[in-house]
C-alpha cells in the first residue's frame, strides 16, 4: 500500500507539472545575420545576410534596457552608445561619448549597466589593473585602472545630461591580490542618488575573484570588497580554484545574492562571500562556452534566460528560456530557444564569448532582449496563456513510438537530450543527440523528458515490457 500511495504521488506530480498554464514566447524583431539571410536558390543552403549596420566584429559587448530603449556601447568607429527602440529594434540614433572623461583602458568602453532612477553605468575594460607606466617614476603612474562611469540621460532618453567618473581604481602594489581584468561585464542593484543605496559588482576574468563596489547617497566606495567563489557548476577539479575563464558576466540578483556565468560554466547564484547558493541541475544549457544571464520573474514564477550556444553548434549564436519550477534552479525546465534558429548559422564567430540578455517585465508580459556580437539581436515577449505549447511549436509536434514499447523507442525527431526517470524520479538513462532510444534493460514505467534543437520539450510516460 505505501508503495502504490508514493507511486501516485509522484504520477500527481509530473501531471499537475505537465498541466500548469504554459509560457507563450513571441518573436517581436530580428535584426541578425540569420534573419537577414535566406536560401541559396543554386546550392539550397542557408546563406547569412548582414549583421545590423551599427555592429562591428566584437565592439558590442553590453547592452542595457530602460523604458522603450536599448543602450548599447559600441567602440565601432568610436565611444558611443547605440539606442535602439525596444519595440522594433530599429536605430534611433547615437550618443557619443567625450574623451574627457571617457578615455583609458585596453578599451575605453565596454560593458554597460542601469541604476533603478533609468540612468547608465558604463566600464572600460582593463586588462591589467597592476600595470604601471614607469615603476621608475615618482609618483608611479598605474595604466591599469578600472574606471566606470555615471551617464545621466535627458528627459528624452536620447543623449546625456553629465558624466561622472565613479570608480577609478587599480591594485599596483597589492600583494595580497593578482592583476586583476576588469570589465567584461558589470552588474548594478539599487540606485545612485542622494538617501538610496546599491552596489557595483564585476568578475575579475580567468580567475575565481569578484569584485563589489557599495554605493551610498550617490557615492561610491574608494575601494572593493573582494571575494573568492569556493565553487561552481560544473566544479574545479579537486584542489584547483574556480576559473571563471575568458569575460564572466554577472547579474544583480538581490542585496545579496549574485548570479555569475563564466566560461565553461553555468550561471550560478551566489553570495557574498562567495558561497554558491544555486544552479542549475538535471536540466541546463546546451553549451557552457558562453557568457550572459538575466533572472526575472513574472506572474510568480521564476525565469532564467543565458546563453546556451556558441558558433560550434545548431542552433547557433542562440540563447535559452528556464522556467524555474517552484523558483527552484535544481528543477529548471527548458521553455524555448531565443531565436530558435539561432542569431546565425554556425561557423559565425564571437571571439568575445559575451552574450548579454536584458529584460523589463511590464505587468503580465516580460520582454526580453538578446544580442551576439557579430550575429545581431533579437527582442521577444513572454507571457503565460492556458493550454499553449512550450517552446516554438506545439508539444504535440514531437511524438515517441510504440507506447507499449520493448526494444527501441523512436522519436519524430532528432533529439539534442533524452532522459528516463523511474516512477521515484531517479534519472536511469540519458543519451543525446539521437532520434532512437534502447530501452531492452528495461522494465515498468517511466518518464522521458527529451529537448529538441529549438529548446521544444517533450514529456511522457511510457510503459516498457
Amino acid at each position: 500500500m505505501k508503495r502504490f500511495t508514493t507511486l501516485m504521488m509522484v504520477l500527481f506530480f509530473f501531471t499537475a507539472a505537465f498541466a500548469q498554464t504554459e509560457v507563450v514566447v513571441e518573436e517581436l524583431w530580428n535584426d541578425s545575420k540569420y534573419a537577414n539571410g535566406g536560401e541559396d536558390p543554386l546550392l539550397g543552403v542557408w546563406a547569412d545576410g548582414d549583421a545590423p549596420s551599427w555592429m562591428g566584429s566584437t565592439t558590442e559587448r553590453g547592452m542595457a534596457q530602460i523604458d522603450d530603449k536599448i543602450y548599447i556601447p559600441s567602440r565601432n568607429g568610436g565611444s558611443f552608445i547605440v539606442v535602439l527602440d525596444a519595440l522594433t529594434g530599429s536605430q534611433l540614433g547615437t550618443i557619443t561619448l567625450p574623451t574627457d572623461p571617457v578615455s583609458g583602458g585596453t578599451f575605453p568602453i565596454n560593458s554597460i549597466a542601469k541604476t533603478a532612477s533609468g540612468n547608465l553605468l558604463i566600464c572600460n575594460l582593463a586588462a591589467n589593473t597592476q600595470a604601471v607606466e614607469d615603476p621608475e617614476a615618482d609618483p608611479v603612474v598605474p595604466t591599469g585602472q578600472f574606471k566606470v562611469y555615471h551617464i545621466e540621460l535627458n528627459a528624452a532618453g536620447d543623449n546625456y545630461t553629465n558624466i561622472t567618473t565613479v570608480v577609478n581604481w587599480h591594485n599596483y602594489g597589492d600583494t595580497e591580490h593578482p592583476a586583476f581584468r576588469l570589465g567584461d561585464g558589470i552588474a548594478f542593484y539599487g540606485d545612485v542618488a542622494d538617501g538610496s543605496k546599491g552596489y557595483l559588482i564585476t568578475a575579475a576574468a580567468s580567475s575565481d575573484f569578484v569584485l563589489r563596489w557599495d554605493v551610498t547617497n550617490g557615492t561610491f566606495e574608494t575601494d572593493p570588497t573582494i571575494f573568492q567563489l569556493a565553487d561552481s557548476n560544473p566544479p574545479p577539479a579537486d584542489g584547483d580554484p574556480v576559473n571563471l575563464g575568458t569575460a564572466p558576466q554577472c547579474f544583480a540578483y538581490s542585496d545579496n545574492l549574485v548570479i555569475i556565468d563564466g566560461k565553461d560554466l553555468f550561471p550560478a547564484v551566489y553570495d557574498m562571500t562567495g558561497q554558491m547558493i544555486a544552479t542549475f541541475g538535471e536540466q541546463t544549457p546546451i553549451q557552457g562556452n558562453g557568457n550572459g544571464v538575466a533572472y526575472f520573474t513574472l506572474e510568480g514564477r521564476s525565469f532564467v534566460v543565458c546563453s546556451s550556444t556558441v558558433w560550434t553548434t545548431t542552433p547557433s549564436n542562440a540563447f535559452q528560456l528556464f522556467e524555474l519550477v517552484n523558483g527552484n534552479w535544481e528543477e529548471a525546465v527548458s521553455i524555448a530557444m531565443l531565436p530558435a534558429e539561432g542569431l546565425s548559422s554556425s561557423g559565425v564567430s564571437n571571439s568575445s564569448f559575451i552574450y548579454p540578455v536584458a529584460v523589463d517585465v511590464v505587468g503580465s508580459e516580460a520582454y526580453v532582449y538578446v544580442m551576439a556580437a557579430n550575429s545581431g539581436i533579437a527582442g521577444f515577449k513572454v507571457t503565460l496563456a492556458e493550454g499553449t505549447a512550450i517552446g516554438d511549436k506545439p508539444m504535440s509536434d514531437i511524438s515517441l513510438y510504440p507506447n507499449p514499447a520493448t526494444e527501441v523507442i523512436h522519436f519524430s525527431e532528432e533529439m539534442v537530450s533524452v532522459k528516463v526517470y523511474d516512477m521515484t524520479g531517479k534519472l536511469v538513462k540519458e543519451v543525446l543527440n539521437t532520434n532512437r532510444l534502447e530501452v531492452s534493460e528495461l522494465k515498468g514505467i517511466y518518464l522521458i523528458n527529451a529537448v529538441d534543437n529549438k529548446g521544444n520539450i517533450l514529456r511522457n510516460k511510457v510503459v516498457i515490457q
